[in-house]
Parts: C-alpha cells; sequence; structure tokens
C-alpha cells in the first residue's frame, strides 16, 4: 500500500509539472517598447506618407525631370517635400539616379551621405521607376528636440 501511494504522488507531481510547464511556455514573450522606437516609427510613416501623397497627387512627377534627371526643378521638391513636415523635424533629401549617381537636395552631383546619429532619427527610401532608370529620394528625417538635446550634451 505504501508503494503504490508513493508511486502515484510521484506521477501527480509530474503532470502539475508538465502542466506548469506547457502553460507558462504558451505565454507569448513580452518585449519592452522603447519610446523611441515608437517616435522613430512615427517619423518613418509620416515621411513615407508625406512623399506617398506627392507622389499620388503628381507633383514629383511634375518637378522631376524623368529623361534628364540633372535639369529637374530641385528647389521645388524640396519646398513642396519639405512642406508638409512637421515644424518639428529636420528633413535633408538626396535623389539617387540609376542606383549610382547621387544629387543632393539642391540638385549637386555628388555630396551625399547625410548622417544623422540621433536616437530619433530615420530613413526613408522612395523608390520609383521611370522610362529610363529608377529614381530613389532618400528622405533623412530626425527630431528637432532629440537632436538639440544631443548636442547639449555631447
Amino acid at each position: 500500500m505504501m508503494n503504490k501511494k508513493g508511486y502515484y504522488y510521484f506521477i501527480e507531481l509530474a503532470v502539475i509539472v508538465i502542466i506548469v510547464v506547457l502553460i507558462f511556455s504558451q505565454l507569448p514573450i513580452s518585449k519592452p517598447v522603447h519610446a523611441g522606437q515608437i517616435e522613430t516609427e512615427n517619423l518613418r510613416q509620416v515621411g513615407f506618407g508625406t512623399l506617398k501623397a506627392l507622389d499620388d497627387s503628381g507633383f514629383i512627377s511634375k518637378y522631376m525631370n524623368t529623361t534628364h534627371f540633372q535639369n529637374s526643378s530641385f528647389q521645388m521638391l524640396q519646398q513642396g517635400i519639405k512642406a508638409p513636415l512637421p515644424k518639428t523635424v529636420i528633413a535633408r533629401l538626396e535623389y539617387v539616379y540609376n542606383s549610382t549617381t547621387c544629387y543632393n537636395e539642391s540638385g549637386a552631383f555628388g555630396g551625399c551621405g547625410v548622417n544623422f546619429t540621433g536616437g530619433l532619427s530615420t530613413t526613408i527610401y522612395y523608390t520609383f521607376t521611370n522610362r529610363t532608370e529608377p529614381i530613389t529620394i532618400k528622405l533623412y528625417l530626425a527630431n528637432i528636440f532629440e537632436t538639440a538635446v544631443k548636442e547639449a550634451s555631447g
């Protein structure tokens, strides 16, 4: 009789352990979300939404010369792309033509490679194709307040 009681006790204990392990193994793993990640994602969505809206409205194709890209109206593109963005955002543009040739936001050949090192910064790549080569608009966005805090502390 004693052996059977000990045996059932061991089985009950093993079943409880298995059930507890199964319950805990099925729980989702929670990851803390840093507030900066949310703000960076919001910046990315605002930037992409702005470029998409301007492309859908025909603004980009109106001022971008797809056959002779260097003859595009870079000043109008710069003003039109930056105008709808929030005033709390620093924005820089670059244009990459045929995957190798880079123009800065003023239309100067080369001089690319904007680097925002702030925590609240993001880069949006908006690529579209035309009759000849693909054109990518690189929109760099950084939160003014985060940049000012980093510059003051660093």
